[in-house]
């Protein structure tokens, strides 16, 4: 969730319930722990956003659509700063005001049954502690986020398509259920290298569909996160669900 800060950082176009509109099921979610607060970041960048914002818009999605479920994976960002408590009993104060009518999930040891979560936020904790949801680790998860993409060069955009592409091969052969994969389409450089967010996206988006479009009988993708996506590139992936 990165609209602000100049095109090195920007991820997305769409504001957050157009997203979850749009069939977007998978959000990363990055706060700073600032003045006992948790506004979202991008690195340095304020998204002019808290997680407050985040879990209010969240949950009335879900309310007019109750049998979806949304993945949040949350990760401190940036530096903390002028607080008097952890990042994690800050964040059990926001999550306490969601969590009594239980829509924000518990604590799981192992992968949820879908039909035990609908309606519900999972958490995806990439962060000591915490009580609820699931941790976001080697053993649950399978995670190939390959960001750094130097320049715009084929052989930079090609070697980021494989780690992709491998990934996604990887879980359509998968046919067990104790392995959550996620694969992270974006990529970026340094302001010199110009592979910007909405740069790569524009190279490995079409090649993402088109590898969907012939792997379509593969329904085991897990969760794809992919900046800038298109209406089209998501109807894709949901069709692989089919």
């Amino acid at each position: 969730m990165s609209f602000y800060g100049g095109s090195i950082v920007e991820c997305q176009r769409w504001e957050l319930y157009q997203q979850l509109l749009g069939g977007i099921r998978f959000l990363d979610i990055r706060c700073r722990h600032f003045e006992n607060g948790l506004p979202i970041h991008h690195g340095m960048k304020y998204q002019h956003a808290n997680l407050h914002m985040v879990l209010s818009d969240t949950l009335r999605f879900l309310t007019e659509y109750p049998r979806e479920t949304i993945f949040m994976r949350i990760k401190e960002e940036y530096e903390p700063a002028e607080n008097n408590r952890s990042f994690e009993e800050t964040l059990k104060v926001y999550i306490q005001q969601y969590i009594k009518d239980g829509r924000i999930s518990s604590s799981f040891s192992s992968i949820p049954i879908l039909g035990n979560i609908r309606g519900k936020i999972v958490i995806l904790k990439d962060f000591p502690g915490s009580a609820y949801g699931l941790n976001y680790e080697a053993g649950l998860f399978s995670i190939e986020d390959h960001y750094d993409v130097p320049t715009l060069l084929e052989s930079h955009i090609g070697e980021k398509w494989q780690h992709v592409k491998r990934q996604l091969d990887t879980s359509g052969e998968d046919k067990g259920s104790s392995v959550i994969y996620v694969t992270f389409t974006s990529g970026t450089s340094d302001s010199y290298g110009l592979a910007h967010p909405n740069a790569v996206a524009g190279r490995i988006n079409g090649r993402l569909e088109e590898y969907l479009r012939e792997n379509k009988p593969k329904k085991r993708f897990g969760f794809i996160a992919i900046d800038f996506p298109s209406s089209a590139l998501i109807e894709k992936i949901i069709q692989c669900n089919h």
